[in-house]
């Protein structure tokens, strides 16, 4: 991926060129939103193919484990990142990200050949938080009924 990150921080520093706060903020944004899911799919699909897998099974895996690995990336590449746009000259981005990306690739590779990461895969992930948010919906919904009949629920410390 060295020459796309390569022609992706040059057009960072182009239009982000500062070291500012803001700066730095929107390059990790940018990085985060557009980068990281690109090369998570590439990998992913490109891994499909050269193990030759079917299509529907390479797009299995990345339903399956897209949002664990980017759930990895975003908690290792933004500090990383972070020092990066800061403290890193531009002409050595690629190779500092390359570095990082070593360890990268072994959490990747570790991803990619167990189904069972974190005793959850992807699709379960999105159904817990799923139910997660309904439950606390309802909970918040119940209580704003009960308060506004004047039955209001004592809260448990």
């Amino acid at each position: 991926m060295g020459p796309p990150q390569h022609f992706f921080y040059k057009y960072l520093d182009k239009y982000l060129p500062k070291r500012s706060g803001k700066s730095i903020a929107l390059k990790l944004c940018f990085d985060q939103a557009i980068i990281s899911p690109v090369c998570i799919i590439i990998f992913l699909y490109g891994m499909g193919i050269l193990e030759a897998k079917p299509k529907d099974e390479i797009k299995e895996e990345i339903r399956d484990k897209f949002l664990v690995i980017y759930t990895t990336d975003c908690l290792l590449w933004p500090p990383c990142q972070f020092v990066n746009f800061t403290y890193i000259s531009p002409q050595y981005r690629v190779m500092y990200v390359n570095l990082i990306t070593i360890v990268y690739d072994i959490m990747l590779s570790y991803i990619k050949y167990n189904d069972d990461v974190f005793g959850l895969r992807g699709e379960e992930i999105v159904h817990h938080v799923e139910k997660d948010k309904i439950e606390e919906n309802l909970a918040n919904a119940v209580d704003k009924r009960l308060e506004s009949n004047g039955n209001g629920r004592e809260k448990k410390d």
